[in-house]
């Protein structure tokens, strides 16, 4: 009995999802652009340079330091 619930639901979302034309957001990897100016960073030091490290490659390089 819980297993036809199941399958009737994901159905019925399923039909839902397909009829509201619903997209996901990120579907097309249209070429996105954005640059971090500055990181400001309070706490860990070790958690900080962790995520300064990461967001590096996202920085602006004319105000890398």
């Amino acid at each position: 009995m819980i297993i036809n619930r199941r399958i009737i639901l994901i159905t019925l979302i399923s039909l839902i999802l397909s009829g509201c034309g619903y997209t996901p957001l990120y579907t097309s990897k249209q070429n996105i652009n954005f640059n971090i100016v500055s990181v400001a960073t309070e706490g860990d030091n070790q958690i900080n340079n962790y995520i300064k490290s990461n967001l590096a490659i996202y920085m602006n390089k004319d105000f890398k330091k």
